[in-house]
Formats: C-alpha cells, sequence, structure tokens
C-alpha cells in the first residue's frame, strides 16, 4: 500500500468510525426523546455535518461553467439515472425558491431523504453503482469502498426516528465550519 492509498484507508475510517458513534448517539438520544424531532435536535445537526463529511470525501474537484467547485448535489441530481425514484426528492428540492446555492440544495435533499426514511435507500444505490457515480467521485472515495456498504448500513438504524425539518429556511445555504465538527468529536467522545 502506497503512502497515499494509506492515508486515504485512514481518512475513511476516521469517517467511518465518527459516523458510527454519531449515529449511536442520535438513535439513542432521539428513542429518550420520544417524539418527532427536528433540526433544533443536536444529534442531528452533528449527523449531518458528519454526512456532508461523508457525502464529499473524494467527490471530484471539477468546476462548473461558471468557475464554481461542484458539489455533492451534483452527484445527488446523477443518482435520479440509476434510480429513477429519486427524482422526487430532487425535484422537490430544485422546486424550494430559498435555497439558492449547491450545498443548500444538498442538504435539503438529504433531510428529505431522512425525513422520508430512505436516505439509506440511496446511500446504497450510489456504493452499489460504482461505475455511474465514477464520474463524480474519486476511487478511494469512502462510497466508492467498502466502508460506504458499511455506512447504508448503520444508516438503516435511523429509520426508526420520526423527523421533520424546516427546508424553507435560508440556513441551508449557510457553511457550517469543519472547526465545529471538531470540537463536537472531541468535546462528545474525548471526555467520556
Amino acid at each position: 500500500m502506497t503512502k497515499k492509498e494509506s492515508h486515504w484507508k485512514t481518512e475513511r475510517l476516521n469517517l467511518l468510525n465518527i459516523a458510527k458513534l454519531c449515529i449511536k448517539t442520535l438513535i439513542e438520544s432521539a428513542l429518550e426523546v420520544g417524539k418527532v424531532i427536528g433540526e433544533e435536535h443536536e444529534p442531528f445537526q452533528q449527523f449531518f455535518v458528519i454526512i456532508e463529511n461523508i457525502l464529499r470525501h473524494g467527490l471530484k474537484l471539477k468546476r462548473n461553467l461558471l468557475g464554481q467547485r461542484r458539489d455533492y448535489w451534483a452527484a445527488l441530481e446523477a443518482l435520479e439515472k440509476i434510480a429513477p425514484e429519486s427524482a422526487e426528492i430532487t425535484n422537490s428540492v430544485r422546486n424550494l425558491p430559498s435555497i439558492k446555492t449547491s450545498h443548500g440544495k444538498g442538504r435539503a435533499w438529504t433531510r428529505l431523504a431522512l425525513m422520508q426514511k430512505k436516505l439509506a435507500d440511496y446511500i446504497r444505490i450510489i456504493v452499489e453503482n460504482k461505475a455511474a457515480m465514477a464520474e463524480w467521485y474519486e476511487s478511494h472515495a469512502l462510497l466508492m469502498q467498502d466502508e460506504g456498504i458499511v455506512i447504508s448500513g448503520l444508516l438503516v438504524g435511523i429509520n426508526v426516528i420520526d423527523c421533520n425539518f424546516d427546508l424553507k429556511g435560508d440556513n441551508l445555504d449557510t457553511w457550517v465550519s469543519t472547526d465545529t465538527w471538531c470540537l463536537w468529536v472531541l468535546s462528545t467522545y474525548s471526555l467520556k
């Protein structure tokens, strides 16, 4: 294994391990609450940061005609070709007038897929269709490797949670700092 391959494997394993902890925390806390929960529920906020990192991991750095870097929204749009049933979610997101950016649309898509209890299914379809998704992801991406299968399996557990998110707010277009994510990991797991 080359140094680069070792680095990529370490990145994937780190994301996978953090995702395991985050999903476990989310499920446990949601079961304690015992009602429909929304984005104000802190474990959901943490979950979405992890999901974004997973969806961005190994994303090919292409630019669109305006010179803007392509985000994972384009890969989610491409999912329609291999999973036509995902078009309902994608079209709903396209029709949200308050969301202007591609990363905002990607965030809305993941939230809508989660509310419909389809996120695990769509991630599994991405993982199972590596050839179709190769236009969007590098071969070392988590979703293109065995760790992607594990992630799709972990996400099935989240289907026990009933959730409701406001997709009309403009907060989906703003960036979340990775520093926030790192601080959460440190505060949540290193002190226990």
